[in-house]
Parts: C-alpha cells; structure tokens; sequence
C-alpha cells in the first residue's frame, strides 16, 4: 500500500575522479539484457543515461547511480533499500519505494545536468495523489474505485460527503477504509482531522471511549459519564445515561474548529444485543428498547454525527442495522460492495506480491474464494514462507515485512474471526510444551464451528514424530503475536492464558510431576491467576525459575498501595507459600527467602509472624 513519501534532502552529489571497483554495481556495460531479465522495464533506459556520464566516478558512498549507491539513497529516504534491483530490473516494487527511488533519480539526474525523466510510466510517479490513484485503480474493484474517488474528492473539494457501505465479508471493506484513510492523509491533508475507529465488540465501552480519543475528546470525559451508568436504576435512566455519553462526544465536534473527516467500521459482532457502562444498551426513546450495538450506534451517535456541521462521515458494515434501513439520510447508500471476482482477486495478488510465481497466485486465489481478507492473508503466508532465492536480501525483507503485517492481524481492528484464532495461537505457543493438539486451538478460539479452516491450518505445521500435535509455522510469528497481544490487550491476553490453563488443569492434578502441570502453571502465572498459583503452590511444587519470576511478579503487582487489602492478604500466603519452597529445596539463605520473611514479619497474622521470628 503507498504511504506518502516525505521530501529528503539527498545532499549534493559529490563527483569524485576515481576509478570504479569491481562490482561495486550498475555499469552501462554491465545491464543485463532485457531478455535477461524478463521484462522491459522503464527504469532501464533511466539509469543507462546515469551510468553513462558518471562513467563510473564515485563519491564518498559508492558509484554514483550504482545499486550500492541507491539502496544508500532509499536508506536515507525511508524507503526500502532491498527492492532497488527489482525495481530497477523488473519494474516491481510497492509504490512508496519506487516513488522514493523516482525522487532519487530526479534529483540526481538534476545535478548531474540531464534532462528530466519524460516517460509518463515513470513520471506519474512525481505526484501524490496521481501514485495513490494508480495504486487504488490496480488494487480495488470497480464499485470500490468509485467509492473511493466520490468520498475523497468530495472531502478535498469541501461537499462534507456522507457514505454507508455494506458488503458480505471478504468484500473488502476493511481494505477500502485503509485507503480512505491514506487517500485523506496524503500532504495536503484533505480534512484538518481524520480520524478512524473499528468498533468489534458488541460491548461498546472500550470502543467508545478510543473512538472519542480519535475525535479529540479527553478520555476523562467520557469515562465520567460512563461510571454514571447504574445498574441499579431504571431503564429510562440508565438509557438516558448511555445517551448522555454520546452527547457529551456529538457536544464536542460541534464546537470544533476546522473540518473533520471520520471514518467507522462496526463489525459483526454488533449485530448483537450490546451494552454499555455494564448494562444492556437502550435508545433514549419513550419506549426504551433493547437494541443490538449497531442499531446504538447509529442511532445515538453515528447519525447525528453526520449532521454536524464541517463533518465527512464514512460508514462501512457487514449489514445495515435493522432499524436503520428507512432512517439512512443524510447518508448517501447503502452502497453494497460485491466480493471480488477471479480476475479481481489475481489482480489484488499480483499488486501485493509481484515476486510470486504464477502457480503460487493461482493457487492463493483458488483457496480464499471470493474474500479480500483471505486474498491478503494468504498472500502474506507465501511471501513470509517464501524460500530465499537469487535475491536473498530482499526474499528476507519480504518476507520481514510479510511477518510484521500478519502480527498486525491479532490486534482489536482486525477481521474477528481471525483475531481469535490468532490470539489462541499466540497463548497456545507461547509455553513450554512442545505444541498442543487441534482441539485444544479450536476451543481456545471460540466459536460454533469445530474444525480449522483451511486459512487456519496455514499457520500450523505438524510437530515433527506426532500425528496429533501441531506447532506455528514461525516461531517469530507466535512471539510476535503474543507480544502484541499481550501489549495491545492484556486483559483478553489473560483470559486466554486463564483458559489455556484450565485446559490442563485436569492432567497436571493427576500428575503434579508431568509436562502439562508446567504448562498449566505457566499459563497460570501468564493469567496472573494469583489465588490458584498460590493453592497450587500448597500442594505441588513450582520450577525455581517459575518461582522466582512469579514471585518478583507479585510484589509488583500485589504489593503495591494501590492493589488494596485482599491482595496484599494474597501476598503474604504466596510469601509463605514461597518459604516452604526455598525451605525444601535447602536454599535457605536465598535473598527471596529474606525478602519474604520481612514481608512476613510484617504480618498481622500471629501464624505467619512465626515463620520469620
């Protein structure tokens, strides 16, 4: 996808009369034949020009216009240095890097007194949003294309459009918003403030509150209005107090200055009867019914967000709330996206990923069906599994950025589905045991369905001498995941690890000693489940280096001023707990075990005063 590329200042070339080394790069003499090469690709006759009149002169980098000298220049530009040959060569690369590169060479062929770059191949390039629509005109379906030059025209030229999108999954909704939101924040901005928020849970709390973060509404705000929910009061009031949240957030846009333009994604999950503040969401109407959260959110704050004044609105959803389908305006549609075709979806491919093969493309379109989602995802697969060929350095960069894209996929703004296997995939890796079996990743996952998809089972590969255990393809990638999981989401990230252990809670009680009594203490410790570690721990024995970890761990965590009474209780039975340990395994001047009879000694129970008297 293009990203914008910001002006560098590459410096003055500075033309030294030495000799060329060997190898140092690209000669006149030394282009491959296009032949060679495959293709006949519009750099070519660019850097010929170069080459010819450096005539191999170098500056303090390399020979000027070299590919060493390039992959310098893209470095310092931001830009990937590992895809100058395949540009250059091949005519492939993302559009960000052969904007960098095209920048590159005006500059220098400005210095070194040659004429500009005329072919329109290469020149389109030179401006922003001509490589941004070229991208969108490569990338997207017909009925896509349009909706994304009707909204961004109509936020540049000031008409404040308003659209609502529908479409099955895999139509490619969340992939439209993507480019919405780069078309909008192409230099010049096309609104003041863009702001986007996919709402993915039919609990709307947490989602209400990042969405008026992205509108510039202090979180404080909110949030204040949301412990005002009471459980305890009547429908009416408790309706009242969820549009009271809503109005505090409308409130503010309508004394914002400047324009803004919003861009929404409810996911399917607020087909559901949703809440708000604990509590069931109403509309604030006489009646007070319960409603699904998208029905709330487009009637309490979507809509009337629309009729604010200076305001562009896009909206896109699996399906128009029930209760919305007379009650569209001021929003132009629904306007239903189809699901790619075949030809849709090679062209989607090859724009992701030019360096697979055919059969490798086919293959990838053969098995996503008709889905966007699933088009990228398996493309990413096969770049990140892609072996290393001639061009070893940029196979690894590819596939770098393959992994880092597909790490993105467990975050809350990814399709649902999805995120739930990959968050049990992360939590299911990330512990000692070598693997875990089918049922035990479908389980963790959640949902109707009992089986693997076959998308699924494209993250996975057997454990080497077992026919019923599974591991991550990368182990990178399941690091990956679980780190962003557990930085993104820690509460879901514990409740996963919470139900990973309760997985093995049955086996490690029979055999405290075996492999999955580790695994159930390490997902324990990872759920930060203190009470069981500690009733554990009362009966069973703990890994010293599980030991000390947990134990640093909760004097952190429960130790604190903040953690209050209970948990400082907890402390002090894991503080016990601990002693016995280091007091079995005859390590009794360890500095832990000084530290948890000081804690003890504290105590206010007699009985655990004793222990460290």
């Amino acid at each position: 996808m293009y990203f914008p590329c910001e002006a560098v200042n590459y410096g003055v070339v500075k033309l030294l009369d030495v000799p060329p080394e060997d190898g140092d790069g690209l000669q006149a003499d030394e282009i491959e034949p296009a032949h060679a090469r495959g293709v006949d690709s519009p750099w070519r006759p660019v850097i010929e020009e170069i080459a010819r009149v450096v005539a191999g002169r170098r500056d303090e980098v390399a020979t000027i216009g070299s590919i060493n000298w390039l992959r310098h220049a893209m470095d310092l530009a931001g830009a990937n240095s590992n895809v100058v040959r395949n540009i250059i060569y091949r005519d492939k690369g993302r559009l960000h890097d052969k904007r960098a590169l095209y920048l590159i060479l005006v500059a220098l062929r400005e210095q070194l007194g040659l004429s500009p770059i005329e072919d329109p191949a290469l020149t389109l390039l030179a401006s922003p949003f001509a490589a941004a629509e070229l991208e969108v005109s490569q990338v997207l379906g017909r009925e896509q294309r349009r909706v994304y030059r009707s909204f961004v025209g109509g936020v540049r030229a000031g008409t404040f459009p308003k659209a609502l999108v529908t479409g099955k999954p895999g139509a490619g909704k969340t992939m439209l918003l993507d480019y919405l939101q780069q078309g909008l924040e192409i230099a010049p901005r096309a609104a003041d403030s863009v702001a986007r928020s996919d709402f993915t849970d039919a609990d709307l709390t947490a989602g209400l509150v990042r969405f008026a973060a992205q509108l510039g509404v202090p979180p404080g705000l909110v949030e204040s209005r949301l412990v005002r929910i009471g459980a305890g009061s009547s429908f009416a009031v408790q309706a009242d107090s969820q549009a009271e949240v809503a109005r505090v957030i409308l409130e503010a846009q309508r004394h914002r200055q400047g324009s803004m333009a919003v861009l929404v994604h409810m996911s399917r999950a607020l087909t559901a009867e949703g809440t708000l503040g604990a509590v069931p969401l109403r509309l604030n109407t006489p009646d007070v019914p319960r409603v699904s959260a998208a029905d709330w959110l487009w009637f309490a704050l979507l809509r009337p967000l629309a009729l604010t004044a200076n305001t562009s609105v896009f909206v896109s959803t699996s399906s128009l709330p029930a209760k919305a389908v007379e009650a569209t305006l001021p929003f132009e549609g629904p306007i239903t996206l189809a699901q790619p075709t075949t030809a849709e979806a090679r062209r989607y491919v090859r724009s992701l990923a030019a360096q697979l093969d055919a059969a490798t493309s086919d293959d990838i379109v053969r098995r996503a069906g008709r889905s966007y989602e699933e088009l990228r995802t398996f493309t990413l697969l096969a770049l990140a599994k892609r072996p290393l060929g001639e061009g070893a350095e940029e196979d690894r960069a590819l596939g770098e950025r393959a992994l880092e894209e597909l790490t993105a996929l467990v975050e809350t703004t990814a399709e649902p589905t999805l995120r739930a296997f990959l968050g049990a995939l992360a939590v299911l890796s990330a512990g000692e045991v070598p693997g875990f079996t089918e049922d035990q990743l479908v389980a963790l996952r959640g949902g109707r369905r009992k089986t693997l998809t076959d998308l699924e089972l494209s993250f996975i590969d057997r454990l080497p001498g077992s026919d019923q255990r599974y591991r991550p393809f990368s182990r990178r990638l399941a690091r990956a995941l679980h780190e962003r999981l557990t930085a993104t989401q820690p509460e879901h990230a514990r409740a996963l690890h919470l139900a990973a252990a309760q997985q093995h809670a049955h086996a490690a009680t029979l055999d405290p000693a075996a492999e999955r009594a580790g695994a159930y203490l390490f997902h324990l410790f990872a759920a930060r489940s203190w009470t069981d570690i500690v009733d554990w721990m009362a009966t069973g024995a703990v890994p010293f280096p599980l030991l000390v970890r947990l134990w640093a761990a909760a004097r952190i965590e429960l130790g604190s001023a903040e953690a209050g009474p209970d948990a400082h209780a907890l402390l002090e039975r894991l503080a016990l707990e601990l002693a016995r340990h280091l007091l079995r395994l005859g390590a009794d001047q360890h500095v832990e075990l000084v530290r948890a009879f000081e804690l003890l000694a504290a105590s206010a129970s007699a009985e655990k005063q004793a222990w460290a008297a």
